[in-house]
């Protein structure tokens, strides 16, 4: 029996160009406890979060979106919002 090659999988996220209408994709970014300070964490992390992580070795890597894209088809860009931020300001906008 043949034995295939191994690849390493990357997490990456997937987003429609308004302008030209291609789907594209883009590598998460990876951040490690030494290469953040914690004034620069990005939305999905808090302090809380990101100290826990450091005291506890700091292991892996924290994967976040980019927070600007450009299109490699038609050069538009634009800035970025994942789901999970669109939930979070649903939830958190005021009750009319």
């Amino acid at each position: 029996m043949a034995k295939y090659r191994t690849v390493e999988l990357i997490q990456a996220f997937v987003w429609t160009c308004d302008e030209c209408g291609r789907d594209n994709f883009e590598r998460g970014v990876s951040l490690s406890p030494e290469s953040i300070a914690i004034d620069q964490l990005p939305d999905a992390m808090d302090a809380e979060t990101f100290q826990a992580w450091t005291q506890a070795g700091g292991e892996g890597a924290f994967m976040t979106a980019p927070s600007r894209v450009t299109c490699p088809h038609c050069n538009s860009q634009f800035d970025t919002e994942t789901e999970l931020q669109t939930v979070n300001d649903e939830f958190d906008a005021p009750n009319d």
